[in-house]
């Protein structure tokens, strides 16, 4: 487990005092909040979290908070330093209206086979998995079919490896294709024999 201190500046308190802290998670959707600290303007602050899993990477951003709202500062991302398993996305294939076929590649397992899967949705908070499948180690590709998601759409997805802790690849996305059905052109000149 790893620890990390992030930092912040507050740039512009708005002539009030604010509540800055830090949000953060192992994708850009973040799911994580630090405590606060009361700052204005030009005043630094940091916070420290704990418990991060080696070799990950993490998402985080800025807030500040007072009567008038909440800011928020860009997203950035760090690296976690440490080795352990690692897996891959690979781009999406198959791609039709209510169907896609998400792949991955197990890119080190440590020397043990382990399960994968992926997670999938229409935001980067994915919010759907595919089932695990077992028997995976270091070099292996796979993938698993999803049916049923919505037509003309963009999906994010991500690959999963459970041996001992999860660890996650990168976020990737896919377009679902979009039925137009059939199209009629109506031309001037087929309106004047029409009316003919």
């Amino acid at each position: 487990m790893a620890d990390m201190v992030l930092h912040g500046t507050l740039v512009d308190d708005g002539g009030e005092v604010c509540a800055c802290g830090f949000e953060w998670g192992e994708t850009i959707a973040l799911g994580n909040i630090t405590g606060v600290q009361s700052k204005v303007s030009g005043e630094t602050f940091d916070q420290t979290i704990t418990g991060l899993l080696g070799g990950i990477t993490y998402y985080f951003r800025a807030f500040a908070t007072n009567s008038a709202g909440t800011t928020y500062g860009a997203i950035l991302s760090f690296v976690t330093m440490g080795g352990g398993a690692t897996v891959s996305v690979l781009p999406a294939t198959n791609i039709a209206e209510n169907h896609a076929t998400l792949n991955g590649h197990m890119t080190d397992s440590l020397n043990h086979f382990g399960e994968v899967r992926f997670q999938y949705g229409t935001t980067p908070a994915y919010g759907m998995n595919t089932p695990w499948q077992d028997g995976f180690f270091t070099g292996d590709d796979f993938y698993a079919n999803i049916v049923g998601i919505a037509e003309g759409s963009v999906y994010h997805f991500r690959a999963q490896f459970r041996g001992s802790p999860i660890v996650s690849s990168g976020d990737m996305t896919f377009s679902t294709l979009s039925s137009l059905g059939p199209v009629t052109m109506v031309t001037e000149e087929i309106m004047q024999l029409l009316e003919g």
